[in-house]
């Protein structure tokens, strides 16, 4: 969850002071009316946090593998 709320966080900062980057690009964009480009780095902020939220869950699975998977990565058998 941390990897997907620093994403957030980032963007949000972003809106608040920055010169560059993808908060500003959206904020760009939104003035501009245009839709599909603001839909658009969503889409790729969306996908960045999909890749940080696994690369930290292979990371922890690396390093923290006599730990018992969660709940809901068990599986059941019938």
């Amino acid at each position: 969850m941390a990897a997907a709320f620093s994403v957030v966080g980032a963007v949000v900062g972003e809106f608040v002071g920055a010169q560059a980057g993808l908060g500003v690009l959206i904020l760009q964009r939104e003035a501009q009316l245009d839709t599909a480009g603001s839909f658009a780095v969503f889409v790729v902020l969306s996908v960045l946090g999909i890749a940080l939220t696994a690369a930290l869950r292979a990371v922890r699975n690396r390093v923290l593998g006599w730990m018992p998977l969660e709940e809901s990565h068990k599986t059941v058998s019938a």
